[in-house]
């Protein structure tokens, strides 16, 4: 017979909360199993999630010890450091150190989110970028459309990240990747089937990057598209 949708999808879906609108969906969507993401700002919306997995996240190093208190007194157990704005390995490591250890100090789980980009240049030569952390998320967006064996690709670096360490590999899409701002659902979700494909080196979990509704351009409802593919309303 045909896979119902819960087992032909038991792939772990994660998304940024940037709204009430966006989490209202999400909860309607989103299985216990499933994972969700805010800034410091959106924390009420991320507390109330239905989603099991929660990641409180910030983007500089120096925000490290309000996040941790923000995620303790709201029972959040990961913390997502998303360090994108630097092109030195030795940096993205030595910040990551930091934050891993303040983060295990405090009982706390670390996701480490540098670009994608940075994380190919850095794992061979620093492994320790792949040893600092609970959990990576390899962000995919640079080669989204561009490379033509994407998903070979993706699944290649998972391979070697887990050689390194055997943690959990986040995958991010986006449906406004950098090649094709205005990507239609259906090219998103056949890359997300394209990655998820019962192997050995498919991504732990996929989470999905989307343009806020607060831009010109946002890409909430094509986000949405991608979610209601894979998920049915509960």
């Amino acid at each position: 017979g045909i896979p119902s949708k819960a087992t032909a999808n038991s792939f772990v879906l994660g998304v940024r909360l940037d709204g009430a609108d966006v989490a209202t969906f999400c909860n309607k969507y989103a299985l216990s199993s499933d994972a969700a993401n805010a800034v410091a700002i959106n924390i009420d919306l991320l507390a109330k999630s239905k989603a099991g997995q929660k990641v409180l996240t910030f983007g500089h190093i120096d925000n490290i010890q309000n996040t941790i208190t923000l995620a303790k007194s709201n029972n959040i157990p990961i913390i997502g450091f998303n360090r994108e704005k630097t092109q030195d390995c030795t940096v993205l490591v030595s910040e990551e150190q930091t934050a891993y250890q303040q983060a295990r100090q405090n009982g706390l789980a670390l996701m480490f989110a540098p670009t994608g980009v940075m994380l190919k240049r850095c794992y061979q030569q620093y492994p320790d970028i792949v040893k600092n952390t609970d959990i990576l998320m390899y962000q995919t967006e640079a080669i989204q459309g561009k490379d033509p064996n994407y998903a070979k690709t993706v699944q290649s670096v998972i391979h070697d990240l887990k050689q390194i360490n055997k943690i959990p590999i986040w995958v991010q899409v986006s449906v406004n990747p950098p090649y094709n701002r205005n990507l239609d659902a259906k090219t998103v979700i056949d890359t997300i089937r394209s990655l998820e494909d019962g192997s050995n080196d498919a991504p732990d979990e996929m989470h999905i990057f989307y343009y806020s509704d607060t831009r010109q351009t946002g890409r909430v409802s094509e986000m949405e598209q991608v979610i209601q593919a894979f998920r049915s309303p509960h």
